[in-house]
């Protein structure tokens, strides 16, 4: 029992998350916003890899999964198996098909020579960075695993540019860039490679996690055990932090919880619950 404890109390660091046992559905919802049942996909049971940020709210949090992206709801995620919060991915370009010829101004660019594309997220859209001259672009999801958006001063177009990004986190991914003008249309696939998944520097929270979803785990793990020692002390600590609203926690009040509640000697609490528990000769 108590290396159980230990383990749902306390969550290691790993490469990314896993899904637990999900009872009930057996799957993990994947929302496409925070506060609303617009459910877009689902991750089954006891999946690992999936890439968790630190925007969160309502309880879940923005989340990648082999190019599906959305909310989740991270209490169904294992405790002990988040790393730190995945803020941006890096792609590099290994293919592009060209739909039109006339595109050569457009999009000047080749397989043959390094393009990397890198993508910063945030909670409701992607910033997708591409090499000078080319402007960035902010992208939205379309749901599921697309995210799209439209550049007005692309170089060489004077009609907006659409950028579609499919996959999105996903080892190998695909851009597509679009113009439907009068004098120039074209459509072009830019196939990509996933190159390295960023996190953030410094890594806010414990073994990093972001404290919002630890916080989360924390509670969810306690109220598991149900014993009435681990209760008490997480209690206290958020009382500590003034915590009122859990709908719409914020990263202090999470962090100011942790502080309290890593101020405890967890273990001896454990040890104390049990020994309490054994059953008197």
């Amino acid at each position: 029992m108590r290396a159980l404890a230990l383990a749902l109390i306390l969550p290691g660091a790993a490469h990314a998350a896993c899904s637990n046992d999900l009872p009930g559905s057996g799957v993990l919802n994947v929302h496409m916003f925070p506060t609303e049942d617009s459910v877009v996909g689902g991750i089954g049971a006891n999946q690992c890899g999936i890439e968790v940020t630190d925007f969160c709210e309502n309880g879940r949090c923005l989340a990648f999964f082999q190019g599906l992206s959305g909310y989740i709801d991270v209490t169904g995620l294992q405790s002990g198996t988040i790393d730190g919060p995945v803020t941006g991915f890096s792609y590099e370009l290994y293919r592009i098909e060209r739909g039109n010829a006339g595109d050569a101004s457009v999009l000047p660019i080749s397989d043959e020579r390094p393009f990397q594309i890198d993508v910063t997220l945030a909670a409701d859209s992607v910033t997708v960075l591409l090499p000078p001259p080319y402007p960035a672009a902010v992208l939205e999801s379309t749901g599921s695993s697309g995210w799209e958006g439209v550049v007005s001063d692309w170089p060489g177009s004077a009609n907006p540019v659409i950028l579609y990004f499919d996959k999105l986190g996903a080892t190998t991914a695909i851009m597509e860039v679009l113009v439907d003008g009068e004098i120039l249309v074209l459509d072009a696939m830019l196939f990509l490679e996933r190159v390295d998944a960023r996190n953030p520097n410094p890594i806010i929270g414990r073994l990093g996690t972001p404290p919002c979803v630890l916080l989360y785990g924390y509670q969810f793990s306690v109220e598991e055990l149900g014993q009435p020692v681990l209760t008490s002390a997480f209690e206290q600590a958020t009382q500590a932090a003034e915590i009122t609203d859990w709908d719409n926690l914020t990263v202090d009040e999470c962090a100011a919880a942790l502080d309290v509640f890593d101020s405890f000697n967890i273990e001896m609490l454990i040890e104390a619950a049990e020994t309490a528990a054994l059953p008197v000769d």
